[in-house]
């Protein structure tokens, strides 16, 4: 196992590096102008002349449009899916059986509910009033206006797709297609930043669950597994901001 998990990642492509920091500022260059064109919609509804963009709040999204978050995600995936055509890279395994793909991500699952059940007690623990994490309440707060079943295919499928894609797929097999331990360590770290952690501890709940999907593409050298897990994770806990 440890053998297989060592070996660099197969299906190279010439200056894979540039190629994956080059998409990467493709795809941050999408979710700006989106989010500038939504605004822009806002204000052309509203007819409010301008927008406080230093005092904003993502919710402020929903509001203009409650289709904000998908158009954003949905966005984010065509540049994504693009970049990755137009290069060769090959980050799918189409012929992967879909019942072991299911079983597995259930499983892996499991290892990280127990993970985040664990980690939860510590974030008590450290601060006896604390109830979620500072990203968490951020997207209750977000999507509250936003109907279910958006909120949902948001948060729960195109998000993890996107973050798979970005963070195991680009970053773990093609920044550093030599070293896949510095890889996983690489994309475990900015994962725990994106979420946006209010203190190190946080930061370290997000970076453990990021561990956690980047070993599973480490061993199964399947994205698709970690997908799953990621999917099946954010559909807990969308199910869960709505008390479901």
């Amino acid at each position: 196992m440890w053998q297989r998990m060592n070996q660099a990642w197969q299906d190279p492509v010439k200056a894979s590096w540039w190629k994956v920091l080059l998409l990467i500022g493709a795809y941050l260059v999408s979710q700006i102008l989106a989010e500038w064109g939504l605004i822009q919609y806002g204000l052309a509804q509203s007819g409010i002349d301008s927008y406080d963009l230093v005092g904003a709040d993502l919710s402020d999204l929903v509001y203009i449009h409650p289709w904000a978050f998908v158009i954003l995600e949905a966005i984010a995936l065509v540049v994504l899916i693009l970049g990755v055509s137009i290069w060769g890279f090959k980050l799918f395994d189409w012929t992967l059986n879909k019942w072991k793909l299911l079983v597995g991500g259930f499983a892996i699952y499991g290892i990280m509910y127990c993970y985040l059940t664990i980690y939860d007690q510590v974030l008590i623990a450290y601060n006896p009033a604390f109830e979620t994490t500072q990203n968490q309440a951020a997207l209750q707060v977000s999507t509250q206006g936003a109907p279910f079943l958006l909120t949902f295919l948001a948060l729960a499928i195109l998000g993890p797709i996107v973050e798979e894609i970005l963070f195991r797929g680009l970053v773990m097999k093609y920044l550093l297609p030599q070293l896949p331990w510095l890889g996983l360590g690489i994309s475990s770290v900015i994962f725990g930043l994106l979420h946006q952690p209010a203190n190190a501890l946080e930061w370290g709940l997000y970076a453990g669950m990021g561990l956690i999907l980047g070993l599973t593409y480490l061993k199964t050298r399947r994205l698709e597994y970690a997908i799953c897990v990621h999917i099946i994770n954010n559909c807990v806990a969308v199910m869960m901001m709505h008390g479901l």
